[in-house]
């Protein structure tokens, strides 16, 4: 495909995906850089036109993660937008931000996607979306498939899935915690 032709169809996910997020004023403070820090958050996507519009609809998305916001990340999806933007200053994906603030059923359209890229980790602490989950997420369901994909993940770029998690190295978990997500981990090694 020509770049041209690859221009037009950003340009047509951009607006199809504005349509659906500007719903919500939240969301249109973003577009319209009302939000507190803007000014230092823009300063990361100095390009103008359709690449400001790409970071801002990342921000949008890693916004929408936080109420579980099905609709808007149905329009990412559909759209083809990139699901692992990472957050410019807290390096968090949507798929950190669903698992941090208990978000279910958005987490779960996340990983149907088969797109996450389960080992990128948020600046401040270096957690994994599975270390969100593990410490805030009520469905086990949706944890256990974090978890399975993750680990999978790590052993598939040679890494050793216990020793990925960081809740382990600075006891942000306790004891009988840490012992039941190394069996968690256990178990997934064995199927």
């Amino acid at each position: 495909m020509d770049d041209w032709k690859q221009a037009q169809l950003t340009d047509k996910a951009i607006e199809n995906i504005k349509k659906i997020a500007f719903e919500r004023e939240d969301y249109q403070e973003i577009f319209e850089e009302k939000v507190p820090g803007a000014k230092k958050l823009f300063s990361y996507a100095p390009a103008a036109g359709r690449e400001r519009d790409l970071f801002k609809l990342g921000l949008i998305l890693v916004k929408s993660a936080k109420s579980d916001d099905c609709r808007t990340l149905e329009s990412f999806i559909d759209n083809k937008f990139p699901l692992n933007f990472q957050h410019p200053i807290t390096g968090r994906t949507a798929l950190h931000t669903a698992m941090a603030f208990g978000s279910a059923k958005y987490g779960k359209k996340l990983v149907e996607t088969e797109q996450c890229d389960y080992l990128l980790e948020e600046n401040n602490t270096g957690y994994l979306a599975a270390d969100f989950a593990y410490s805030h997420l009520t469905d086990l369901d949706i944890f256990d498939v974090v978890l399975e994909k993750t680990t999978n993940q790590a052993k598939d770029k040679g890494l050793d899935p216990n020793k990925i998690f960081k809740h382990q190295e600075d006891g942000y978990l306790d004891k009988k915690s840490d012992e039941v997500m190394l069996g968690m981990i256990e178990r997934f090694e064995r199927n």
